[in-house]
């Protein structure tokens, strides 16, 4: 068989084949369960829970120690947690 009749027959299955390469069917899924937030069981979110209370107190405790009003302590520790709370709550869902 002459080269150019090679070429032909390679050019021909070539351009037999699909074009773009294709996903199997379950791909969605486990692209989304990769995507998705991990999700924290019941006793670790009872450990974070513990140490936020925990750190709150101890931040309160030491600033009031240092002198300052316990309102003012209580608002300058709880407040920036507060904004806090948006960004964990998928991880509580």
């Amino acid at each position: 068989m002459p080269d150019s009749e090679k070429l032909d027959q390679r050019l021909r299955q070539s351009l037999a084949t699909p074009v773009a390469p294709t996903l199997s069917p379950e791909f969605d899924q486990r692209l989304a369960r990769q995507l998705a937030p991990r999700r924290l069981s019941a006793r670790s979110r009872s450990i974070l829970l513990g140490y936020f209370l925990l750190g709150i107190a101890v931040s309160v405790g030491a600033m009031h120690e240092a002198g300052m009003d316990l309102r003012l302590c209580c608002a300058l520790t709880i407040g920036p947690l507060v904004l806090v709370v948006p960004l964990l709550r998928p991880y509580f869902s």
